[in-house]
């Protein structure tokens, strides 16, 4: 099967790249053949050429309707691309991506598979003109596809749920010794415990809330890793100003493993996660998992770790999750259950999924 992606810039900034070359790559293994159609170069480009050498770079997959002469070059570039690369089926991951996935599968007379890994569009006529031209579709949870359904019920019949594929080689319980390093890498107390925020530092992600919530515990370090789009970063900027001499902000990091090794427990206060990749790499890691109750996270956390949700993203709310689950459970039992829950998202098991919907689509 050859399989052409469209993709966004190839940076490690959120779990939708991350996510979609992790499946790229379980793909390759299986002998299917990859192309990509993508914005610009990133941190994740040397792997993606670990995949494949089919790749055609637009600077943007968006096309914007005020820039039509642009538009049509980029069109004429990747239609070219694709009549060359004779794909079987395109795969695109988000709105943005799908007028240049739909005319890709017009040309090339191939269907398109969309995986449905954000928050429904605005409703407006294109959106759901685009969408029904898209033959299947993968939801990365329940909540996400009830979602979609609700804005456009072309979507209830022809829609997997299919979650995200996550790599746990490297996501493991850290021992002491292993703790303690990690502290001392990032200029952490090794006395005292760390809660970690792992996400884009943005509004939505609950970020200022958490940075409010913390500065009610003396005792407790914050550690938060992540980036801001653009080269300004005024909330980054904001934050640090605001928040409590125990809060450490490290930036993106391209590997986390040292991130969760000097974790106690980790925080996901998103006022909205259609998935959660964060919790699932902290319950694999053998941590808590204090998380907000919205989209997909309760799918992951409410079945075993219900006690760790909290219905409301404000300050109070989250530090009183966080008073309520102190001290963080360390225990033996705790790692193993959390790993138990996290092994269900195994990029292995979820390449499983995508692979039969993708040959589905095919036939």
């Amino acid at each position: 099967m050859r399989v052409l992606i469209i993709a966004e810039d190839l940076d490690a900034v959120g779990g939708v790249a991350q996510s979609t070359l992790a499946l790229a790559e379980g793909l390759q293994a299986r002998g299917h053949r990859i192309g990509l159609i993508f914005g610009n170069d990133g941190s994740l480009t040397s792997r993606w050429l670990q995949v494949t050498r089919n790749l055609r770079r637009l600077g943007s997959v968006q096309l914007p309707r005020r820039e039509p002469a642009r538009s049509t070059v980029k069109l004429a570039r990747a239609i070219s691309f694709s009549l060359s690369f004779r794909p079987d089926l395109v795969y695109c991951h988000s709105m943005n991506q799908l007028p240049i996935a739909t005319v890709i599968g017009r040309t090339t007379r191939k269907p398109v598979v969309m995986h449905l890994r954000t928050a429904a569009p605005i409703d407006r006529p294109r959106n759901h003109r685009r969408l029904r031209r898209v033959s299947t579709f993968m939801a990365v949870s329940q909540a996400a596809r009830g979602e979609w359904v609700k804005f456009d019920d072309h979507v209830r019949s022809r829609c997997s749920i299919v979650p995200p594929g996550i790599s746990l080689a490297a996501l493991h319980p850290a021992s002491e010794e292993a703790r303690s390093a990690a502290r001392k890498r990032f200029g952490l107390r090794t006395d005292l415990p760390v809660l970690t925020f792992i996400g884009r530092i943005a509004e939505e992600k609950g970020i200022r809330e958490l940075v409010v919530a913390h500065r009610q515990f003396p005792g407790l370090q914050l550690l938060v890793v992540g980036g801001e789009a653009g080269k300004e970063q005024p909330l980054t900027r904001e934050l640090r100003l605001v928040a409590s001499p125990m809060a450490t902000f490290l930036g993106p990091i391209p590997d986390i493993t040292n991130v969760y090794a000097a974790a106690d427990a980790v925080v996901v206060p998103s006022h909205l996660e259609t998935f959660g990749r964060v919790v699932v790499e902290g319950l694999a890691c053998g941590l808590p998992v204090i998380a907000a109750r919205t989209g997909g996270i309760p799918e992951i956390l409410a079945e075993q770790f219900d006690e760790y949700l909290f219905d409301k993203v404000n300050a109070k709310e989250i530090s009183a999750k966080i008073r309520e689950v102190m001290p963080f459970d360390n225990s033996a039992s705790f790692r193993q259950r959390a790993r138990a829950v996290a092994e269900k998202y195994s990029d292995t098991r979820v390449v499983d999924s995508v692979e039969k919907v993708l040959l589905w689509a095919t036939s």
